[in-house]
């Protein structure tokens, strides 16, 4: 059988770039054909509409004449909703299962902001799905409210080494991805100056794209000595191994890839109680969760593992252990065979 797989470049910054990254890289069934079509690529706006419509053009001749299954969508909220529907319609036109596969952080956010004839659409428009996937359970519970589709769990999941390099006497501390609110990039912030009189030697460094300017401006503003930023990491696994921790204090999520790349190397994590990542970090067992906007129990939570570092080795085993047990990259690919199986045409 043949999959379309659409979405952003693997090139692209994101959690869903490495999603298809893992897929382009990983994905091994010999009884199916994976395609991979680009959607959106990073630039200005003329280049972005060239690669959507030199992606809907392929789309359209591998629907008519490619032996296509089933068509495997990448979605969020926003653009990347409505640039997506127009593949949902086309595939469903042609005869074609549907899959759409929701990395959306705040798709509630997006839902609750429609109009009434808006969100009537969007229910057209899942209804029209042959499955949606979500990244957690309190996100199945959403998209069950607002829609008729079978919704289907399949959690993120990442390349695991057999044995971790983790070093709990490193002063690094890390927070990866797109800078801004969303992530809690400004609560750390906010204990960057308690943490510089008691953790004098810690450094936190901020890896990423968003808010880079505005944070840079505070960091310069309030002598912020103890924060860095280092921009956006093309390979991040070489710092991640010279981390002690990561903080991703974020208010909306799905699943972090930043959150399961960063346990499968042994880093204990600090994160919050939203989307998916309770389903992965189990408290004072393979990580720390706080409550979003919380800052002190931010601080709290990273002085607790500066100051106890046995602390820190025993989390860095639980965490490497939970994504080697249950967020393989293998398992996630069987997952996803006996998915695109179930819905072949």
């Amino acid at each position: 059988m043949k999959v379309l797989m659409i979405g952003p470049s693997s090139q692209a910054k994101g959690g869903i770039a490495t999603v298809i990254k893992n897929f382009e890289q990983g994905f091994n069934n010999p009884d199916i054909e994976l395609k991979v079509l680009t959607s959106w690529k990073e630039g200005n706006a003329f280049k972005r509409l060239w690669v959507f419509i030199e992606c809907l053009c392929s789309y359209i001749a591998q629907l008519c004449f490619g032996g296509v299954s089933a068509v495997h969508l990448h979605v969020a909220q926003d653009g990347s909703f409505y640039r997506k529907m127009i593949f949902l319609m086309l595939g469903k036109l042609f005869g074609k299962s549907v899959i759409l596969h929701f990395h959306a952080s705040s798709f509630d956010v997006f839902w609750n902001k429609q109009s009434r004839r808006g969100q009537a659409f969007v229910k057209r428009s899942l209804n029209r799905a042959d499955n949606i996937v979500v990244l957690s359970e309190e996100w199945a519970v959403f998209y069950r409210s607002i829609t008729t589709t079978t919704v289907t769990i399949i959690n993120n999941a990442v390349n695991v080494p057999e044995q971790t390099t983790y070093d709990a006497n490193s002063h690094n501390i890390i927070a990866l991805g797109r800078l801004g609110q969303r992530k809690g990039t400004y609560d750390i912030l906010k204990i960057a100056p308690q943490l510089k009189l008691k953790f004098p030697e810690a450094v936190i460094h901020l890896y990423g794209d968003g808010d880079i300017k505005e944070i840079q401006a505070l960091i310069t503003q309030q002598q912020l000595s103890n924060v860095k930023i280092g921009g956006w990491l093309t390979d991040s696994e070489p710092v991640i191994k010279t981390a002690v921790m990561h903080v991703l204090p974020s208010y909306h999520e799905g699943m972090p890839m930043a959150i399961l790349e960063s346990m499968a190397q042994g880093v204990p994590n600090i994160s919050t109680t939203v989307g998916g990542i309770p389903q992965v970090l189990t408290h004072k067992q393979n990580g720390l969760l706080i409550t979003p906007g919380d800052s002190q129990a931010l601080y709290e939570a990273v002085a607790l593992l500066l100051n106890n570092r046995d602390l820190c080795r025993d989390i860095s085993k639980k965490a490497h252990a939970t994504i080697y047990t249950h967020f393989s990259l293998t398992h996630y690919h069987e997952q996803w065979s006996q998915l695109y199986t179930n819905y072949s045409n």
